[in-house]
């Protein structure tokens, strides 16, 4: 087997795997929002996160023990995040907004470790894309469980795992569109923001600007699903 066909096997594997996690993670969000128990929304989200990293233990070890060093900050941002939503009953609202901020700050350190140390894999892409989204439910279910937001505030922390298990449905590989790097990134981090900025702006302020921002990453998600959709190749006959 060459190594080509190596990567492709543990990319096929490291999909499939985050789509069953995906599915793992809608159905969370639906008993938080039915039980309200945040403990066992930490739970289920660390054992499926904790599941997603065995399954594909193959591809990280590689790296060492822990992945590497962009692997092991992005688990580091995975926990505090879990931490955050533990510990949400307790805290001042400028508590969580540390929090929030440090795991932000970070979001970008990732990245550059992986770089600088040439560990970067198809892993390590999922594992941030998978832990940038439990960002955004982390803390929408946070907003959601101190009543800052109304159950609405959870629909943009789900978008990412629903893409996922719709591209998953659709049988072919997800792909990178270089095109759209810009876009994704710019209301990323507007949405980011936006989530940060609840625990220190006034609901008057942070309603409307989460409900842009969920405009706009929905419509950023609508254009991904569509390229992803003419990319695939036509049936014969």
């Amino acid at each position: 087997m060459t190594n080509q066909q190596k990567v492709k096997l543990l990319s096929d594997k490291v999909q499939r795997v985050a789509s069953f996690h995906a599915w793992i993670m809608v159905m969370n969000t639906a008993l938080l929002f039915l039980f309200g128990s945040m403990a066992v929304f930490v739970t289920v989200s660390f054992v499926s996160i904790f599941m997603f990293g065995r399954a594909n233990r193959d591809s990280w070890k590689q790296f060492g023990v822990f992945g590497g060093y962009a692997n092991l900050v992005t688990g580091l941002r995975y926990l505090i995040l879990l931490l955050l939503c533990l510990l949400n009953s307790y805290s001042h609202n400028y508590v969580l907004f540390g929090f929030t901020l440090l795991v932000t700050i970070a979001d970008g350190f990732d990245g550059y470790l992986a770089r600088k140390y040439k560990t970067s894999s198809v892993f390590g892409e999922y594992f941030d894309s998978e832990t940038d989204a439990f960002f955004v439910l982390s803390v929408t279910a946070v907003l959601f469980e101190k009543g800052m937001a109304g159950s609405w505030i959870l629909l943009p922390g789900l978008l990412r795992y629903v893409y996922v298990i719709a591209i998953s449905f659709l049988k072919y590989p997800h792909y990178s569109n270089n095109a759209g790097t810009f876009r994704r990134r710019f209301i990323g981090s507007f949405l980011m923001g936006c989530l940060i900025a609840c625990f220190v702006l006034s609901p008057v302020i942070y309603i409307p600007a989460m409900v842009i921002a969920y405009i706009l990453v929905t419509f950023s998600f609508i254009i991904d699903f569509v390229a992803h959709v003419a990319r695939m190749p036509a049936k014969a006959g």
